[in-house]
């Protein structure tokens, strides 16, 4: 629901039917009730309705500015072969044209039959409200739908979903408006500002030279932790100052402090993002133990003030 900016979920109905043998009572001429009559009956003996996620690209619904003008709703299905013959019949199922998948590999398939497999084809599932009918469309099927169905689930609303959960309200109308837009321009720039850090960080390695008459000094820098490597030439070692003056080391002193401008700028991105999003620091479990506790509970209500259209309108979903 955030990352599309529009959240649906699709309750279905699945009973499950046992027989049961039943025994009719008929009267006869004499005035005796004789069982005459015996057969099969089914009764529920067990029956869900599990909740089903719709993926964001799979739902569709009419236009209108409120959920009460909306006429119809429509469920993307992409369905197999034997899907199509067991939902729509064999002499329907077998008519609907299959389309080519996105695989490279079985596109590259020279044997037909193998590429049917991963075929599917496209059907559309759509509720019509006025009408109260609902509608199985395959746009490769042109002679008719390939399925009417009455009003299945005789339910008030009709659809077999609620209102669906928006991060974003537009009194205008009901297209959804992902919450990234809100702050796109904040995460691209923390894209950039992480880009380099990255950068910055490859780039700051101990580097240097070293006087190459010194040949102790390649084993020196390979030494493990409280090694100690004999020097053959002492002498040439103190007359030029010392170890440290035969050594020159690549300078990383301005590159560190960018480094570290960076990574300041990077955390004042983010709580840009933060605030914009409603997300308080102490929300999301960070806090300054620097705050007194007024200033913290501040911090708590400003930002459940911001969250509680959100929050009322998860309840009101669920």
């Amino acid at each position: 629901e955030a990352v599309a900016g529009r959240g649906v979920a699709r309750v279905r109905y699945v009973p499950k039917f046992d027989k049961t043998e039943v025994a009719e009572a008929v009267e006869t001429q004499s005035g005796a009730a004789d069982e005459a009559l015996e057969g099969e009956s089914e009764e529920v003996a067990w029956e869900q309705a599990p909740v089903e996620h719709v993926e964001w690209d799979k739902f569709r619904m009419s236009a209108g500015s409120e959920w009460s003008c909306i006429t119809w709703i429509s469920f993307k299905h992409n369905l197999t072969r034997e899907e199509l013959v067991e939902q729509f019949g064999e002499e329907i199922g077998s008519a609907v044209p299959l389309e080519k998948t996105d695989d490279v590999d079985v596109e590259n398939e020279k044997d037909s039959e193998v590429q049917d497999i991963f075929k599917t084809a496209t059907v559309q599932e759509i509720w019509d409200k006025e009408k109260r009918e609902v509608l199985f469309i395959a746009p490769g099927y042109k002679k008719a739908p390939l399925k009417v169905l009455p009003d299945p689930m005789k339910l008030m609303g009709f659809y077999p979903i609620p209102r669906p959960l928006y991060a974003i309200e537009d009194s205008g109308d009901m297209v959804p408006i992902p919450l990234f837009e809100y702050y796109k321009e904040q995460a691209d720039e923390l894209d950039t500002v992480t880009r380099r850090i990255n950068i910055l960080v490859k780039g700051l390695k101990m580097r240097g030279i070293y006087d190459a008459t010194l040949s102790e000094l390649s084993e020196l820098m390979r030494g493990d932790d409280n090694d100690l490597i004999p020097a053959a030439n002492v002498t040439a070692l103190l007359e030029r100052g010392g170890l440290e003056k035969a050594i020159w080391f690549m300078p990383i002193e301005q590159a560190a402090k960018v480094l570290q401008i960076l990574q300041l700028q990077r955390e004042a991105t983010k709580q840009v993002i933060y605030e914009i999003t409603g997300i308080s620091d102490i929300l999301r479990g960070a806090t300054n133990p620097n705050e007194t506790l007024g200033a913290q509970q501040i911090k708590s209500q400003w930002g459940s003030a911001r969250l509680k259209r959100m929050q009322t309108d998860c309840a009101f979903f669920i």
